[in-house]
């Protein structure tokens, strides 16, 4: 028997992005712009830190902040 599904709210994650479709795909996953602002300034996130994101339509993934480009 499966464990069942595992929801995007019982990843212990520092904050949530929603990002295209397209982006989960990848390996590398750039948030910037107002998102990636709110991430590195207001949140202060860094390396080693986990943001899940998500298409809005059910697909998500946790992604591990590699590095924070513009923070200080």
């Amino acid at each position: 028997m499966s464990p069942g599904p595992t929801w995007c709210a019982a990843t212990p994650a520092a904050a949530h992005v929603f990002v295209d479709a397209e982006a989960l795909g990848t390996d590398l996953l750039r948030i910037d712009g107002p998102d990636g602002h709110h991430l590195a300034r207001v949140r202060r996130l860094g390396p080693g830190e986990v943001v899940t994101a998500a298409d809005g339509v059910g697909v998500w993934r946790a992604c591990v902040v590699e590095a924070v480009d513009g923070a200080v």
